[in-house]
Formats: structure tokens, sequence, C-alpha cells
């Protein structure tokens, strides 16, 4: 379905009053002319979400539901989709209820704010006071959750733990590479953060890592072993965005966990499930619970525990705490600096987020439109950028919560 199709449901008007009155919609949200006849997989992340704004602007809402507009977009993109709606606001008349897992984004953009919690409201007020004299501990928690992660110096990297080198992918029907001629290492013991917007090929070479794609062009290489350096479970493991997707809902923890033991040609007894919990943080009680009746965070954590199972040496987190609010998002952040203290375990730690990325990671690339724009340690990448693309994304951070 095209864009046009998309917004033009009304048999109220005619065909050519329906084309100006969907172009004017798609002018509204800052769309060229052009876009009436694209088709989603021809946009941005950014457009598309921008469409999605004009369709929900077509029947002139007096209030206009956000539910997480933002999640997946880089912060020079979230900036421009939150200017927008906050323009389409006050140009409107309307009123605007962001949803997002958020709250510095919350705070910076919203005049009053309702924090949930459970099921039910935990605060509620005007953002300075919930900012300032939060009453709940829930509340205190996320507000505590960003100053609460302070990372140990880092291990001495290791030896190569995998090499990526000129790697190109380019899928059917697509004119464009997802990956072009991507180049990075990663050590043992060391943490690279690979930050990108949503199509700007990081998850393709996440699953170029891991074997679930061939490149194209270029070579996954994990120096060391014997035979073959190609992907293997005990080279690799890779922890996707959603664990409740990534989990089978019907089979316990314990199921969960033992599979992969066997798969690996580990013991599956409940003592190797019960060392695989505690490496991630969990309670032994929860072994014989499913995926429903466990919070995201403890879903994730699991996930992880999965993934540890080959006892691999590089682990690849896809967008692993994208869904998850500040307080959990830092708990398996915390997971991911422990492991790799203890284990020496090397991570790719992909995300959208720079300012969650620059949280974690010892070093930084930054990708966009398939190629990495920008690389180097962390400071260096925060504080001396050298890329336009990189100094927007860094401009357009929400400002740290005081």
């Amino acid at each position: 379905m095209t864009q046009s199709e998309r917004l033009s449901k009304s048999d109220r008007l005619s065909k050519s009053d329906r084309r100006e009155a969907v172009e004017q919609l798609l002018a509204d949200v800052g769309l060229p002319a052009g876009t009436y006849d694209a088709y989603p997989h021809e946009l941005s992340g950014g457009m598309r979400q921008r469409v999605a704004i004009a369709a929900a602007l077509a029947p002139n809402p007096r209030i206009l539901i956000t539910d997480e507009p933002t999640t997946a977009l880089d912060a020079s993109t979230q900036e421009t989709v939150l200017d927008l709606l906050e323009s389409l606001r006050s140009g409107r008349h309307m009123t605007l209820l962001l949803i997002t897992h958020d709250l510095a984004l919350a705070v910076e953009r919203a005049d009053h704010l309702i924090v949930f919690h459970g099921g039910s409201v935990a605060e509620e007020g005007d953002r300075n006071d919930v900012v300032h004299h939060p009453r709940s501990p829930y509340t205190r928690e996320l507000l505590e959750a960003h100053s609460r992660l302070r990372p140990s110096a880092p291990p001495e990297p290791g030896s190569v733990v995998v090499r990526a080198e000129h790697l190109v992918k380019t899928y059917a029907g697509s004119s464009a590479p997802a990956v072009d001629d991507v180049s990075f290492e990663v050590r043992a013991g060391e943490i690279l953060g690979l930050v990108g917007e949503s199509g700007s090929g990081k998850s393709t070479v996440a699953r170029c890592l891991v074997g679930l794609e061939t490149p194209d062009a270029g070579i996954v290489a994990y120096p060391g072993g014997s035979g073959d350096s190609g992907w293997s479970r005990e080279r690799a493991q890779l922890v996707f965005q959603n664990p409740y997707g990534s989990l089978n809902p019907t089979m316990t923890v314990r199921r969960t966990l033992a599979e992969a033991l066997r798969v690996s040609g580990k013991p599956s007894d409940a003592a190797a499930i019960r060392a695989l919990l505690a490496k991630v943080g969990l309670e032994p009680d929860l072994i014989d619970r499913k995926p429903g009746t466990l919070s995201g965070g403890q879903c994730q954590r699991v996930a992880i525990a999965r993934a540890l199972a080959p006892e691999p040496r590089l682990l690849v987190a896809d967008e692993a705490v994208t869904a998850l609010d500040a307080n959990i998002q830092t708990h398996v952040l915390e997971t991911l600096l422990e492991l790799r203290s203890r284990l020496g375990l090397a991570m790719l730690f992909i995300s959208h987020d720079l300012d969650t990325v620059r949280r974690i990671a010892d070093r930084i690339a930054v990708m966009r439109n398939g190629r990495i724009v920008e690389s180097g340690t962390t400071d260096q990448v925060m504080n001396h950028p050298r890329h336009d693309y990189v100094r927007a994304l860094i401009a357009a951070m929400p400002k740290p919560l005081e």
C-alpha cells in the first residue's frame, strides 16, 4: 500500500481533492510531495513515522495519542519527530499524550507527568514536582538509574575475538546495500558500541557475525583455535531486542536453558541451569516459571543466560535494552558489565540510542546508510566528534535528569 492509499480512505472527496488533501497532510508533517507515491520500504524510519502521524491527523483529532513514537529512532531523528509533534500540537490546538519508557525524554517534552508501574499510577504531577520532589519509590528509582551505573575501569583488551573486513550485504529487491564496506574488530574483554538509526545496517552486521546472513563480499573471521575461523555457537551468540518474542512462551526457564545446554553439548542438569541463572543475577526459584510470568528485565536476563550456554567468546546484544524502562535497563547493563569483567567476554552492543551506548561501551562505531561514518574510544566520539551526523546525534540527546 502506497502512502497515498494509506491516507486517502475517505469516499467523501473526489480523487483530485483526495490527492490535494493527502499532499497537504504530508506537507504538514514536513514530507516532500514525492512521498505521495512512495512505499514504506522506500522511506527512512523518521519519514515512515511522519506518514503515520499524517494518517492520524487526517480526521483532525482533538487529542493525539503517541505510543513510543520515537523508540526505534536515533537521537537526531527523535528530536525532529518530537519537534514536529510539538509544532502540530500548538498549531492545531491539540492535546498530545506522549507514552514512553524514557523518563528523561518525557521530562524534557511534557508539561504534566503520569508514572505508571504494575498497571497503576505510581505518581502524577507537574514535571518539575515529579523530578525534584518524587513521592513514589519507583519514580525515585527511575530518576537514580542513570547515575547508578558507574562502570569500573575496563580490563586491558585481550586478543582479537572477531574481525569483520569490508563487509557488503545487499538484500534482494534493494538497489542500495544494507551494509557497505564495513570493517571493525572486537577484542576479549572489550565492549564495542555500534550506533545507528533504524535501517542503518547495524542489525545486518549482527546477523552476519552470528551466521544468520552471509555477506556478499568481505569476511567475518574468529581468529584463534583450530580449523575453520567462521562462526560457531562457541564463538558468538546473539541476544535479541524482544525477550518475550525470542523466548518460547510455552517453555519454562528450566526447559529453555536445558535445551540450550544440550544443543551446545554441555551438561543440562539442574546444577548447570542454576549456574547459568547465577551468572546473570537471577534467583533459582525462577527455574520453573514461563516468560509470561516474568518481568521484561528478568526475561532479558534469561535470554542472556541462554546465549551464555555455549560459553561464547563474543556476545552480540542487538537493541537488548531498548524496550526497558531506565531502572530495568540499568540492571541489564550492570549484568552485561559484570559478565565482561568476570568472563572476559567480548561484546558488540548495538543500539540506536547513543546515550545508552556511551554508558557501557569502551569504543563506539557510528553507522549511517550502511557505512561506519565515525569510530573511536567513547571519549573521542562523545567529546571530540568529527562527523556532522555524530555531532547532530550528540546535540539531540535528551538532557540528563538532575
